[in-house]
């Protein structure tokens, strides 16, 4: 991570904020790259959501298929939250005690991506409540019908940082399973006055934090939970990153950074976040 903040410091993009957003509504499936009508885009995720969660779980479980697709629905909605088995039983009408059956078959799928409550204890991650995101943010924008003059509209702010927060999620997710430094991916959340995020646990026992704001304009109030976790970590503390949708990057001090969105896969490293 120290080479990663030390190489970054000058690196700038020309991604703007409607070029952020418009990732985020393509998502990542080979499929939307060709699709350039928004229409096609949709009748396509439309089929395959439809197809996995009505053919494929059909297939590897007894599960409703229109539960399944209630659930989903439930977690797009909730995009980067905090899962609340109660709260989804209520919602979908079914018994809690078979919540955790339709969150394993959505991740068998490769539909959703559950992220443990960041621990010293291996056993506290397991108790405490994970985030969810939707793998896919195409795909989760899709599900709440959200498109790129929805995210940028004057109200848009409500539903971006949550698709934002949930496109970089899954992004290290991904990055976590070929970058050259191995890591881990989880949140901490101490109370309602200390809350990251992200954390990313590196060999060693170091950890870094990863705040996400959709701002072109950090400030040193949105690095507040960055700081009090660092206090918290003392000498495990590697520093922290708060990415936003800005063009460049900006110190805030004590090993913190703001970052642009862009830096993920415009940084010269090849898109890697920890090194």
């Amino acid at each position: 991570m120290s080479a990663y903040l030390a190489g970054i410091q000058t690196w700038s993009t020309a991604e703007s904020r409607t070029d952020v957003v418009e990732r985020i509504v393509r998502g990542g499936f080979p499929e939307m790259l060709s699709r350039t009508e928004a229409r096609s885009r949709g009748r396509w995720l439309d089929d395959y959501a439809a197809r996995l969660v009505r053919r494929d779980a059909a297939e590897l479980s007894r599960i409703s298929s229109s539960n399944l697709d209630a659930v989903l629905r439930l977690l797009a909605a909730n995009q980067a939250g905090e899962v609340v088995n109660a709260q989804l039983a209520r919602h979908v009408g079914v018994t809690e005690s078979v919540i955790g059956g339709y969150l394993s078959l959505l991740e068998s799928l490769y539909l959703i991506k559950r992220i443990p409550a960041w621990s010293r204890s291996l056993t506290n991650r397991r108790i405490k409540k994970p985030k969810c995101v939707v793998v896919d943010s195409g795909l989760c924008s899709r599900l709440n019908r959200l498109g790129t003059a929805d995210y940028l509209s004057p109200l848009g702010g409500n539903y971006l940082g949550p698709a934002l927060e949930g496109f970089v999620a899954a992004e290290l997710v991904r990055q976590s399973t070929w970058s050259a430094t191995e890591f881990t991916v989880s949140h901490y959340r101490e109370s309602v006055r200390v809350e990251v995020d992200l954390v990313l646990d590196l060999p060693g026992g170091r950890s870094v934090g990863v705040e996400v704001k959709a701002t072109a304009s950090p400030s040193a109030r949105h690095f507040q939970g960055l700081r009090l976790f660092g206090q918290r970590l003392g000498e495990h503390w590697a520093g922290g990153v708060l990415f936003y949708l800005g063009s460049r990057v900006l110190s805030f001090g004590e090993g913190l950074l703001a970052v642009p969105v862009a830096a993920l896969w415009g940084f010269p490293m090849g898109g890697q976040v920890v090194s």
